[in-house]
């Protein structure tokens, strides 16, 4: 497999698990106002964006250098295409689509957080709880149903059949 594949699919399962513990804080911070679980959201926040910019850094490294053994590069993108292209490639696709989107959505939950960190008391743990909502669902379908990291299965050479 991949270098490319192992640090996206990696980073994509670590998003998972992090973006329901960040929004499972954010609710327990709105019905508490306990702080410590303020803190954990906040800064879970910032490392669900960290973790889905990985996984999409992962992959637009995977189509600048052609990786070809990940199905999604190889679907929707060419040698011979220009690196711009190269790089559009990204979101070419319903797995891309998703991811691309999925990190768009990361970075905005980041900035929302980073932005109106100290006001907004009451209402920006809702916000982070509806917008990690909606990244695990994403988050979920790429890992389950439209994985972008999939690689091609490669058959033993060593294995005999007779």
């Amino acid at each position: 497999m991949s270098e490319a594949a192992v640090i996206g699919y990696s980073a994509l399962c670590i998003a998972f698990v992090m973006t329901a513990v960040t929004g499972i804080a954010a609710v327990i911070t709105a019905k508490t106002g306990a702080a410590r679980y303020r803190t954990v959201a906040e800064y879970g926040s910032y490392l669900v964006c960290t973790l889905f910019a990985v996984a999409a850094t992962a992959m637009i490294h995977a189509f600048i250098n052609h990786d070809y053994s990940l199905i999604y590069v190889y679907k929707y993108s060419d040698a011979k295409m220009p690196w711009i292209y190269q790089l559009t490639a990204f979101w070419g696709g319903q797995e891309g689509s998703l991811q691309f989107w999925a990190t768009i959505l990361s970075i905005f939950l980041s900035l929302v957080v980073l932005v109106h960190r100290g006001r907004d008391q009451e209402l920006m743990p809702w916000v982070i709880a509806v917008l990690c909502g909606i990244l695990l669902y994403f988050d979920g379908l790429l890992l389950f149903a439209a994985n972008p990291f999939e690689t091609y299965t490669l058959i033993d050479p060593s294995y005999n059949i007779t």
